[in-house]
Parts: C-alpha cells; sequence; structure tokens
C-alpha cells in the first residue's frame, strides 16, 4: 500500500521530535523519553486539523482500506514538518473491520497508590487538592517513588518527606 501523506494541509511550522531526558533524585537516575510536537498556531490548528479527520473517519467506507488495516498518515522532514523533524506517522488504532487494536498496544491502567499514601490523602483534604493539581508526569513520579520501597516503613517516611513538596505543588526533584 502506497504511503498517504497529509500533503500541503499541513500550514505554518511544525516540529516533531524525540528528546532523551534524564533526571536525579537522592542519587537515583530516572531516564526517559518523550515525543515533543511544537508549531506555531497555524502549524498546531492544522495538525489539530489532521487528528480531528482522523477520529472522524469512518474507515468501514473506505473501499481502497482492506479489512484490518488502520488509516494513516506519514508527515516527514522538509515537507509537512520542519527540516528538524523526524518522520511522524500519525493514525487510528482501531482496525478496519474488526476494530482490534494491534498487538503491541497496552492500555494504560488507573494508579493505585500505596496505602500509606492513600490514607494522607483521605486524611488530608489539602494534600489531595495539591496532588491533582500536579501534573499527571509529576503525580507518577511521585507514585513511582512512594511504591519504590519494600517495606512500609520507608513507604511512610517518603510520603510525609514529601508532603510539603506535594502542598507547595513542587515535583519530586525540586529541591
Amino acid at each position: 500500500m502506497r504511503k498517504k501523506t497529509y500533503g500541503g494541509e499541513i500550514t505554518g511550522h511544525l516540529d516533531i521530535f524525540v528528546s532523551d531526558n534524564e533526571d536525579e533524585f537522592e542519587g537515583e537516575i530516572s531516564k526517559w523519553q518523550e515525543v515533543m510536537i511544537h508549531g506555531d498556531p497555524e502549524g498546531l490548528r492544522s495538525f489539530g486539523k489532521l487528528l480531528i479527520k482522523l477520529s472522524n473517519l469512518d474507515q468501514e467506507k473506505r473501499s481502497d482500506l482492506p479489512i484490518g488495516a488502520k488509516e494513516h498518515y506519514h508527515l516527514r522532514p522538509n515537507w509537512e514538518l520542519g527540516k528538524s523533524s523526524v518522520e511522524a506517522i500519525v493514525g487510528r488504532i482501531d482496525e478496519k473491520g474488526t476494530g482490534r487494536f494491534y498487538a503491541r498496544y497496552i492500555a494504560k491502567e488507573p494508579l493505585i497508590y500505596p496505602k500509606e499514601f492513600q490514607n494522607k490523602l483521605n486524611e488530608m483534604p489539602a494534600l489531595k487538592i495539591a496532588f491533582e493539581a500536579l501534573t499527571p508526569r509529576q503525580q507518577r513520579a511521585y507514585y513511582r517513588y512512594f511504591y519504590e520501597p519494600q517495606q512500609s516503613k520507608t513507604r511512610e517516611a517518603r510520603v510525609e518527606k514529601c508532603i510539603p513538596k506535594i502542598l507547595n505543588r513542587n515535583r519530586l526533584s525540586d529541591k
């Protein structure tokens, strides 16, 4: 099947790249990657239109799309994207005709916090409000930090140590 591109419908400036990150907290180094999507207002609007177009598309009515295929578009550096971008493929996760997702996809699960932290959230409404105001990424960092220790005593100590940070809406790595 021929690559589908979004062509001239991406207007403005749009840059998509992968950023390698590293953070150190109490001697432990965390590494992760992020996909960065940056653009000027026109570029972001046109990218948004592409996402809406894909989400509204009725794959079942596409005669040129075989059963089991998924609609997708290739966004290429120096064509639809800036020269500094990586090629990006934006598409549907559900297959035409079956609605199945591809095998490598793992759905996200809700976070279940350790009882030591959950108890504090229940006891301190201000802590719960402050924690919910953090970004999902910041919440996950605390989640991992609280869940790492095997002993409840260590988890409790970590929770107590982090309460002032959370109340001040600081990231885990903030001093």
